[in-house]
């Protein structure tokens, strides 16, 4: 079961995984990052970084196992990062502690500057067992050059 504590950590990986500024030159190497480490699991993943200003994909890459269905799973973790203002990994561990239907899963990350300032979403899909959210914290945190704490539990 999750506690209040596991969202806390969620929260900490957000708050340490912030950009002084977010362009689409730094929206290449992020993604660029997460497709190098998704190499290392058993399947593929899709990735998409949304400019919030004016919901432009700024970036996307379809792994060769993917499908369609992969960019519906996204859309879904897109609508808890916008609803919440919080990854989707953390949307679904406050819908597990408040006992409300789990409608998304890890994978969806708002990129933010250093002020609190949203300025993208970033999205991965293919993977399970809370990998989607993982993958895309090794692709930050190469990037950003920052550890971020990890829960000691899977996310859907």
């Amino acid at each position: 079961m999750y506690t209040q504590e596991d969202l806390a950590i969620l929260e900490e990986q957000e708050r340490l995984l912030r950009y002084d500024s977010f362009a689409s030159k730094d929206a290449l190497a992020l993604g660029n990052a997460i497709a190098q480490a998704a190499l290392s699991y058993d399947r593929g993943i899709v990735i998409q970084i949304k400019r919030l200003s004016d919901d432009m994909v700024i970036f996307q890459y379809t792994m060769d196992d993917k499908a369609p269905r992969n960019f519906f799973f996204t859309k879904i973790k897109e609508d808890s990062v916008r609803k919440s203002h919080h990854s989707s990994a953390w949307q679904y561990v406050y819908e597990c502690i408040h006992n409300e239907k789990q409608d998304t899963s890890g994978g969806g990350f708002p990129i933010c500057l250093k002020d609190g300032t949203e300025t993208a979403i970033l999205l991965v899909s293919g993977l399970h067992e809370g990998k989607d959210h993982e993958v895309l914290l090794q692709g930050l945190e190469d990037i950003l050059q920052v550890k971020v704490p990890r829960l000691n539990k899977e996310i859907a």
